[in-house]
């Protein structure tokens, strides 16, 4: 599936990832609900996104769509909450029945993986839950995706972003 480049907001929590979801959450609405250095209200378009940086450590994020530019988007008060630019990629996606517990998400990984090793296709990033429903759609229709980010063996060509870069936008003034 073909990511555009977008921004996000996001923030990243300690804790299991259920509990890391709900703090994310509440930071994340905070900051959509005006809580930001603008006073302005936007809006967040699904999924949203939970990526594992470490051992009980979550980066938990939502796109922008209405942010063009990095100008039109708030800097956050809350010192947890930042803001960054994704460049282009491609992610390899399955979707995956129930609730995002930790043995069906390595699972879904590890079928990502398999669906994609006699493929062109090579991972290049960590693997990343997709969730589409919120509360208690999410809770009664079950299902996320499994994402990873992927690029082509062996290209050259720069439209493809073989990392999956997070460009952090800093405050302007701050180095």
């Amino acid at each position: 599936r073909r990511m555009p480049a977008g921004r996000f907001v996001g923030t990243c929590v300690n804790g299991e990832p259920a509990q890391a979801r709900e703090t994310a959450l509440r930071r994340l609405t905070s900051y959509l609900n005006g809580d930001n250095r603008g006073g302005a209200i936007l809006r967040a378009e699904r999924p949203l996104i939970q990526q594992q940086l470490g051992p009980r450590l979550w980066r938990i994020s939502v796109r922008l769509p209405m942010v063009a530019d990095d100008r039109i988007a708030p800097p956050p008060r809350a010192p947890k909450v930042k803001l960054w630019v994704v460049q282009p990629g491609w992610l390899a996606v399955l979707r995956m029945s129930g609730r995002p517990a930790h043995s069906a998400v390595t699972g879904g990984d590890a079928m990502v993986l398999n669906a994609i090793a006699d493929t062109e296709w090579v991972a290049t990033g960590s693997p990343m839950i997709r969730l589409r429903g919120s509360g208690l759609v999410q809770w009664f229709i079950g299902g996320f995706e499994v994402a990873v980010p992927v690029a082509p063996r062996c290209h050259d060509d720069p439209r493809y972003n073989a990392d999956f870069s997070i460009v952090e936008r800093l405050p302007v003034g701050v180095s």
